[in-house]
């Protein structure tokens, strides 16, 4: 079983800082007609074939592009000309790992999963900052979690949520905005793993680099601390 450790950091959380933009441009195609599609699993290996229930890709939750465990379900469900091929390092470059990128022709949301070397799901993620090839900022994106939080979540509107105060990393490094998971709240109970960013322009020099963080803090509370990404990791 894989563990949900901050430890595993996404390179789009870290990419943040070094272009971070105050006013992106949001989702697109928000108002377009929901789009069903039934998708089924093909036989593998004399396995039987398993239907997935229907997803209404406009109201589709975060976890639900997690139940998509194989390509050829992402395919079926959000078609080939949305899907991107890629590869993507983790643990300071040491762990690489590839990739496939889907965007939501719904929502134009943009969904990453990334694969084991023998070709299963490992886990996905979700970044409220949209990049392109280069790293640059395209724009943000709000999506939502089956447990009730979102990316681009206010830090406050988090800890107003989980009930208590959170600990996290501090920002500008590599494991920067990191969740410490208490016991008996919330964040606990959710399948989803959170990161915290922040908006580096107003970012002071007290909350960055590797040290341990509190939302009890002045300082803390003071910044534009949100929820940068999310990651699932397949069990």
């Amino acid at each position: 079983m894989k563990k949900r450790l901050f430890i595993t950091f996404s390179l789009l959380g870290m990419l943040a800082a070094c272009s971070s933009p105050s006013n992106q441009a949001t989702d697109e195609n928000e108002d377009q007609n929901p789009t069903e599609e039934t998708v089924l699993q093909d036989e593998d290996n004399g396995e039987p074939s398993a239907e997935v229930t229907k997803l209404k890709l406009a109201a589709i939750t975060f976890e639900d592009y997690a139940k998509l465990n194989n390509i050829e379900l992402i395919e079926a469900t959000f078609g080939a000309d949305n899907m991107k091929e890629g590869s993507s390092s983790y643990q300071e470059g040491e762990v690489t790992y590839k990739h496939t990128i889907v965007t939501n022709p719904a929502t134009t949301h943009e969904v990453k999963y990334l694969w084991d070397e023998d070709g299963s799901l490992s886990f996905v993620e979700a970044s409220h900052y949209k990049y392109d090839e280069n790293f640059e900022v395209l724009g943000i994106q709000s999506l939502d979690s089956e447990c009730g939080i979102s990316l681009g979540m206010t830090l406050a509107e988090l800890v107003a949520w989980n009930g208590s105060d959170i600990r996290f990393s501090g920002f500008g490094w590599d494991y920067a905005g990191g969740v410490f998971v208490e016991q008996n709240t919330k964040l606990a109970d959710c399948p989803v793993t959170v990161i915290l960013d922040v908006n580096y322009d107003d970012m002071t020099s007290n909350i960055t680099g590797d040290t341990e963080l509190n939302t009890e803090n002045e300082e803390v509370k003071n910044a534009k601390i949100f929820v940068g990404s999310f990651t699932f990791y397949v069990e």
